[in-house]
């Protein structure tokens, strides 16, 4: 209902055919905007579960087999981080420098997987 310029209401009468019409296309709007939600909820959840699933190995394990593939790696430090290759040479800076950043990656995934166990 809107006004008209003198004031008085102004109607306008629709066939119901139409009404009916525009409700089930709002309602196949809201409809098909709660699926993409859910869809999204639901993929936002089995991220969380596949980040988790990934943090249940140790910092310690993560470059020892069979994580990694056997004779990749020759020695270990204490923390569990490669000092030598499967050759037994010695590895390069670079390749100590990314391993390192993987290896805090895997420890800070492991700590959110030890704190989502213990909240379980």
């Amino acid at each position: 209902m809107s006004c008209a310029t003198d004031g008085k209401a102004l109607v306008k009468l629709a066939p119901p055919a139409e009404l009916i019409k525009a409700r089930d296309e709002k309602r196949q709007k809201l409809e098909a905007q709660a699926a993409r939600k859910a869809a999204a909820v639901q993929e936002q959840q089995q991220k969380r579960m596949a980040k988790l699933e990934k943090g249940r190995i140790s910092p310690e394990e993560f470059f020892r087999p069979p994580n990694v593939p056997e004779g990749t790696y020759g020695q270990w430090n204490e923390q569990g981080l490669p000092t030598a290759d499967g050759a037994g040479e010695k590895l390069s800076k670079n390749q100590e420098k990314k391993l390192l950043k993987l290896w805090n990656d895997q420890k800070r995934l492991h700590e959110e997987f030890l704190a989502w166990q213990r909240q379980q």
